[in-house]
């Protein structure tokens, strides 16, 4: 059975040297068991164990390399593990095939199996397959997180140059088509504070494909071909391609491999190589985790196998139905049913059990209510504090948002490098109206202006605010500057009909200052101030014609 499964598992394209070793070691557990009985995955626990600890020594005294130590130990370990699992494998197939149809009929060994091992293969498969699904599900999570990140390192190397060819004039251009040492060094330059102390290579080439400029301590391309001229490769996707060691079967082949992305800038090829040992190192590091727990939980179901025939499979039935009923009954008045037996730990576990399932009941009894009341507080919580929110960004007058939210939004956006226009608003002639009419009036007036600004919010993308007193600013989002002339003249109609103050129709105008991101400044200071001495020329202007 373990050269059948050697033979399929070579033309998978595994190597044959280690399937004919494998077949080697399963002859040699079979001559153990033999000779000194037991049954045989006893044996290959203890082989496995004893060929994995002298294989790892020699790891550690013969490879000095920290990192090329951790590959062979990985390898290791992943050779003595297949060896496990190729002998469950079969011996659970021993165990089946008897009784399955068809096969019953055939001259298999159908003595009675050892309860034991019953217990050994059930532990066994429960507990490494999951292993060994989650371990293949990570390993491959972890090659598509590692190939995105070569990904991601490709596509910023482009943007990088890109951003710096597009920063050149047609007269750089020229140059650097020419060869320019300087402008070509610059581009260098550029490439290497991309690079880093990674280990990296960059080439550009010509039309022709000659090489144009490299990164700086990249050797001759033709030099680094050579390497590259042994080896296998394959294509994560359309854009790039990794190039792997010898045949690419073993965790060193990856270490020794290469990311390979191809881009073009000023119509020349461009190929990027990342040398992947690094981040191969750090990925084995977690498989390495995986296959180190998979070989604990060989070993400690072996030991649960040996003690388990000990234990009548009764009572660990009645204590298993009892544990599972735990959970599922803590909503129940009533407690669970406590099997009662001869053996003195079993009746004390039943006990604890009965008291934790009283103890639980009554726990989740307690916590029930106290999540009811929780909940409560946390709707009451969130109330206030989306209230809190409100009234301390927003005026409590006009409930425009107040100055504070208007500049948190307005650092947001130029962090963002939005497209906006901002306008300061200032009602002219205010203070007559305070001093004709009361504050209480000029109040009820601010109030109305909050209101007809806000019905502007509702046609346009644009958000109002009140700094202080009669000054307001808004933040208008736009496309085109049309947008901002068209709501400009809208903003200045919707000031035309009158206000009514104390009984009067009272006509208001106001000045409007305005400045354009990214036009008119790129910071919060400059765009402040732009507005704000647009406003005051535009109220000098009004005065003026009056």
């Amino acid at each position: 059975m373990t050269s059948l499964l050697g033979t399929i598992f070579i033309f998978m394209g595994d190597a044959i040297v280690f399937h004919v070793l494998m077949i080697v070691h399963v002859f040699v557990i079979g001559i153990l068991y033999e000779r000194f009985r037991r049954n045989l995955f006893t044996w290959t626990i203890a082989y496995s164990l004893v060929g994995f600890g002298v294989s790892y020594l020699a790891v550690r005294l013969l490879i000095e390399s920290s990192q090329l130590e951790l590959l062979y130990q990985v390898e290791v370990l992943s050779y003595w593990l297949m060896l496990l699992l190729v002998n469950l494998f079969v011996d659970i197939l021993v165990l089946v095939l008897p009784q399955v149809p068809f096969f019953n009929r055939l001259p298999i060994n159908q003595e009675p199996v050892r309860y034991n091992e019953l217990i050994f293969m059930g532990v066994n498969l429960v507990a490494i397959l999951p292993l060994i699904v989650i371990t293949v599900v990570q390993s491959i999570s972890l090659e598509h997180q590692m190939i995105n990140a070569f990904d991601d390192r490709a596509v910023a190397l482009e943007a990088v140059l890109t951003e710096q060819i597009n920063r050149l004039d047609e007269t750089e251009i020229q140059r650097l088509e020419i060869g320019s040492a300087i402008d070509r060094g610059r581009l260098t330059e550029v490439i290497d504070r991309h690079i880093g102390t990674n280990l990296e290579h960059v080439y550009i080439f010509n039309a022709d494909g000659e090489p144009f400029l490299h990164s700086s301590e990249s050797e001759r391309f033709t030099d680094f071909s050579n390497v590259l001229s042994k080896g296998v490769s394959f294509k994560p996707n359309s854009d790039s391609e990794v190039w792997l060691n010898n045949d690419g079967m073993t965790p060193r082949d990856w270490y020794h491999g290469y990311y390979v992305s191809a881009f073009t800038i000023l119509n020349r090829p461009v190929c990027y190589f990342i040398d992947m040992g690094e981040t191969v190192v750090d990925r084995m590091q977690v498989i390495s985790y995986y296959y180190f727990l998979m070989l604990i939980v060989f070993i400690i179901s072996f030991v649960i196998g040996l003690f388990s025939e000990r234990i009548l499979v009764k009572q660990i039935e009645d204590i298993t139905k009892m544990a599972d009923q735990i959970p599922r009954r803590m909503m129940h008045e009533y407690p669970i049913e406590s099997p009662r037996t001869r053996i003195l730990e079993v009746n004390i576990l039943a006990d604890r059990l009965a008291k934790v399932d009283k103890q639980l009941r009554q726990m989740f009894k307690n916590l029930t209510n106290t999540n009811r009341e929780l909940n409560e507080k946390t709707l009451e919580l969130n109330a206030s504090k989306q209230e809190l929110y409100h009234v301390a960004h927003h005026d409590a007058l006009t409930n425009l948002p107040n100055r504070r939210l208007f500049y948190h939004t307005l650092e947001k956006k130029v962090d963002r490098q939005d497209i906006f226009a901002l306008f300061f608003l200032d009602l002219n002639d205010f203070k007559e109206v305070n001093d004709r009419y009361g504050h209480k009036e000029g109040d009820a007036l601010l109030k109305r202006v909050g209101e007809r600004l806000k019905q502007l919010e509702v046609e346009f993308p644009v958000r109002f605010y009140r700094l202080a007193g009669d000054e307001f600013v808004a933040i208008l989002k736009r496309d085109h500057h049309e947008d901002v002339s068209f709501f400009t003249k809208t903003l200045k109609k919707s000031f035309i009909p009158a206000f009514e103050i104390d009984g009067e129709q009272q006509e208001v105008n106001i000045s409007i200052g305005l400045s354009l991101m990214p036009e008119d400044g790129s910071t919060f200071e400059e765009l402040l101030h732009i507005a704000d001495q647009a406003m005051y020329e535009d109220k000098r202007v009004s005065k003026g014609k009056e």
